[in-house]
């Protein structure tokens, strides 16, 4: 238990310094575009995301905190914003941590289009997850514990459960268009 502990300590203190703990001029940025789609494709783009930017040392940024045609319901995952990069040369990203340009932007079609490209990022498990015996399934929950509902979304659902008398943990929400 110890072990896990300090994994996922370990784990998420990386992703916070690659978010939230880098100087601008010290980062090299992944630009990552959710595009209009559901709301779980979102949050799914949202977690590969962050899985590259761990992956390739960036830290990244999407191109917009909301997900129309949602509402903005997710805290931010970083520190930085599109923009504060908008100005900046983008570039193909490489899917390599030695590119060394400041902002590189994740083509999820290109990405998608490639089965046996893609297939190896939809597999990846961190080093010391899999010496700790933690496979994919955990390592997507730990992403996924990073996404984490603004207070006044949290709030509504809260107020929801009240007034159709739920009690007990909500595991999920799914939220419809329309």
């Amino acid at each position: 238990m110890a072990e896990m502990i300090d994994v996922v300590r370990r784990f998420q203190e990386r992703l916070d310094f690659l978010q939230f703990d880098r100087e601008f001029d010290e980062c090299k940025f992944l630009l990552v575009d959710q595009m209009v789609h559901g709301f779980g494709g979102q949050i799914s783009r949202r977690m590969l995301g962050l899985q590259l930017g761990y992956m390739f040392n960036r830290t990244v940024v999407f191109k917009r905190e909301s997900d129309p045609p949602y509402v903005r319901c997710l805290k931010p995952t970083g520190k930085y914003t599109y923009d504060d990069i908008k100005d900046l040369d983008v570039v193909p990203f490489h899917y390599s941590a030695d590119q060394a340009d400041k902002v590189a932007f994740f083509d999820f079609n290109a990405f998608w289009a490639d089965r046996e490209f893609r297939s190896p990022y939809y597999s990846y498990v961190p080093e010391e997850f899999s010496k700790a015996g933690y496979g994919r399934l955990y390592f997507d929950g730990q992403l996924l514990s990073r996404l984490q509902w603004l207070e006044e979304f949290e709030g509504y659902v809260e107020s929801v459960k009240r007034r159709i008398g739920y009690i007990g943990q909500i595991i999920s929400v799914h939220i419809r268009r329309g």
